[in-house]
């Protein structure tokens, strides 16, 4: 399954992405439902993306820093980010 990221962006499924709770079933194939010769691809993916519950904690936070992405748009909606630095950076000497 691929998750958007962005208007134009996609990656693989993730355990811990949101998700339509309504939806039910599994993130990756049984082993035994694919052919042979892609069974490499699920051992990639297990490396690849593997459980979240298995990152370290230098990871795992870095994931939750990866989730702020995008809080406080509104804040800052309607400013130009260029004229608000150059404003902040006008007392500088």
């Amino acid at each position: 399954m691929l998750y958007a990221t962005g208007k134009r962006t996609r990656r693989l499924f993730r355990e811990g992405d949101e998700a339509d709770l309504k939806r039910t079933g599994r993130i990756t194939p049984e082993p035994g439902s694919i052919p042979a010769r892609y069974l490499h691809l699920l051992d990639w993916y297990s490396n690849e993306y593997g459980n979240l519950s298995n990152q370290t904690p230098q990871s795992a936070w870095l994931r939750g820093v990866m989730e702020l992405a995008g809080s406080g748009r509104e804040i800052f909606a309607g400013i130009d980010p260029d004229g608000y630095v150059h404003k902040l950076r006008k007392g500088w000497q």
